[in-house]
């Protein structure tokens, strides 16, 4: 997570389906051996949010995340901003981490995680 150009860029893991909360529950962990959608539901995927901090009044077609280099995007709806991801990779991946110690607060490239 890091501010730049007037942003706040934050990435976290997605998931399509909240119906992966109900799975974390000791009685669903018990009988995750015979929940065939078990393995489909945790398919996190890493996203990038970009939220502009100072979104100026424009219509509601015209993309507030001028980033460069971002596919995240967000767009006035009525009086509240609609802030929609950008995919980092299509690949699983749970408790994404960068390297705090040099990157806290700062662009990086590169986060690693369990898949």
């Amino acid at each position: 997570q890091y501010e730049s150009d007037c942003h706040v860029v934050l990435d976290i893991c997605c998931y399509s389906d909240p119906a992966m909360l109900d799975c974390m529950y000791y009685d669903a962990l018990k009988e995750m051996n015979k929940n065939l959608d078990y393995a489909r539901l945790f398919r996190g995927r890493p996203m990038r949010f970009v939220m502009p901090l100072d979104p100026k009044a424009a219509d509601s077609d015209t993309n507030l995340v001028t980033l460069p280099g971002s596919g995240a995007e967000a767009w006035w709806r009525g009086s509240e901003v609609l802030v929609v991801p950008e995919l980092l990779c299509d690949l699983g991946c749970e408790t994404p981490r960068i390297n705090y110690d040099q990157h806290l607060g700062k662009p990086y490239r590169y986060f690693y995680a369990i898949s």
